[in-house]
């Protein structure tokens, strides 16, 4: 309820709170169908617009080409716009949603290239545990020269062969 409020402000068709606006859904949708009607739009094409249902038939036959329906919708524009200016790619608000769309789509390819480098380095993680566990392994099997012991030895046996 509160965008038919907005758009009654900004229309400078607003009415006292408790009171009835003239914009509301309903006279927007009466709204919408009227003038594409009279503007000379197909009533098949108004009615798909309007989001009603295609009855079976229809739906079986109907296959809608997204840049056809585009070309129809943009022809019918000046007939449903309150604005003065009629190229909806100029006005303020598409622009601004134009703009987000694109700092969102730039954030989701960041994260996509930050997950990447993150499976990366899980990756190479995963690798270095694997040669600190060898490394430990081989640690342990190597002898230990700071045992005096082990030294001792090795002194006599290197002295027995020299």
């Amino acid at each position: 309820m509160k965008v038919y409020r907005f758009i009654s402000e900004k229309a400078q068709k607003d009415t006292p709170a408790g009171d009835w606006n003239l914009i509301r859904s309903h006279n927007m949708r009466k709204y919408f169908n009227s003038a594409l009607l009279n503007a000379g739009a197909d009533s098949f094409h108004v009615e798909f617009f309007m989001g009603h249902t295609l009855d079976d038939t229809k739906a079986a036959y109907f296959r809608a080409d997204i840049e056809k329906l585009k070309e129809i919708y943009k022809k019918h524009i000046p007939f449903i716009t309150i604005e003065k200016a009629l190229d909806p790619e100029q006005h303020p608000d598409f622009i601004r949603l134009r703009n987000e769309s694109e700092t969102y789509a730039r954030a989701a390819a960041n994260a996509a290239v930050e997950r990447n480098e993150l499976i990366e380095l899980r990756a190479e993680m995963e690798q270095m545990k694997k040669i600190n566990e060898d490394t430990a392994k081989y640690q342990q099997k190597v002898i230990n020269f700071a045992d005096p012991m082990i030294m001792e030895q090795l002194k006599k046996f290197l002295n027995e062969y020299q």
